[in-house]
């Protein structure tokens, strides 16, 4: 199951300096540049006590579009497996690391409205 955390945001920002303010924010974060399905993507842990958090970046003139989920790589329910964004489980409220991972993209969106 495919669920992923989108936004597009509009910056007066040139690309160079989306970049920069990008490649700074991750890695304060602690995110890795890492390739996932023939992207370039970043990524935090490795999923041993929790599930990896990753954030998809793609820098344009004048705009910025952002892909942000986890991914759960253990269990046979269809509700823990694949990628989630933060929203929770069906029923349920987002929890821990979701608020984390939901917290992390938000100072990131801030940071690149940052004027």
């Amino acid at each position: 199951m495919k669920k992923r955390f989108i936004a597009d945001i509009r910056t007066g920002y040139t690309v160079e300096q989306v970049n920069g303010i990008i490649a700074q924010f991750m890695q304060a974060e602690g995110f890795k540049l890492k390739k996932y399905q023939k992207a370039l993507i970043y990524k935090k842990g490795v999923g041993i006590m929790v599930s990896p958090r990753y954030i998809k970046v793609d820098v344009y003139p004048g705009s910025v579009h952002i892909e942000a989920f986890l991914k759960h790589r253990s269990g046979k329910s269809i509700f823990f497996y694949g990628e989630r964004d933060f929203n929770g489980l069906p029923g349920l409220p987002p929890i821990g690391l979701q608020l984390k991972h939901k917290a992390c993209v938000d100072r990131l969106i801030a940071a690149i409205n940052k004027q």
